[in-house]
This record gives structure tokens, sequence and C-alpha cells, in this order.
């Protein structure tokens, strides 16, 4: 599944004032991302690309979010449709996550254990 960089780089800076806004209201950082310390001693990325998923789930969870998600995208320079394809992969992948629903594809390219899986969205058969 490929995401937008576009989309990625226009999110950073508020998804930094989101972290900014955490540490300010004296939540504690690591209740909400339960592998800080680890993603923050890798220093290859992968905490800034936590960071800007765990302020998308919250923008969604909240009312009007995914409208209040493509105003900020729009507004920043991406295209309605990149904005669009980039809002409805996030829910699609937050669905199937929620469901344990995945295809062999997705299994294999997210390195999904078999245990975690629900259904598939496969209909393969196997003679």
């Amino acid at each position: 599944m490929e995401v937008s960089q576009k989309c990625l780089r226009i999110l950073a800076p508020t998804a930094s004032k989101f972290l900014t806004c955490l540490a300010n209201n004296e939540l504690e950082i690591k209740n909400v991302i339960k592998d800080w310390d680890e993603l923050e001693a890798k220093n290859d990325g992968t905490l800034q690309a936590k960071v800007i998923h765990v302020f998308i789930v919250y923008t969604f969870q909240s009312k009007h979010g995914v409208s209040r998600l493509r105003k900020l995208l729009v507004d920043g320079g991406a295209s309605i449709k990149l904005a669009n394809d980039f809002i409805y992969s996030f829910l699609r992948l937050q669905h199937k996550t929620k469901m344990q629903q995945w295809s062999w594809n997705e299994i294999e390219e997210f390195d999904i254990p078999l245990e975690e899986v629900k259904t598939t969205t496969s209909t393969y058969t196997v003679i």
C-alpha cells in the first residue's frame, strides 16, 4: 500500500504541534505511543511516522475529523483527489485492522501473523 509522501509532508508540522499539545497537557506520551523509547532509539524516521499515524487516528475519532483532515491536506497544497485517496487508504486500513480481514497479498506484504487474521478477502482455492 503506497502512501503519498506529499500528504505526509503536509501533515508533519501539524502532527508535531499535536505532539507538543500532548506534552503541554501533561499527557504521558508513552501512554499514547506505547513503543516510544524503542522508536526514539532507532532514529530512522519511524518515530515521526508513528506520530503522524497517531495524529491521523485521533483526528478520525474526533467529530468531523475526516473533513478537517481533508481541508488540512487541500489547504496544504494536495489535490482533492490525492487527499481523498490518502484518507480512503487510511480508513480502509483502519477498518481492515479492526475487522482482522486481510488479503493474502497484504498478509505477506505487511508480515501479519496468521493468528491476527480472522478472514481473508481472497477467494483462492488450493486443490
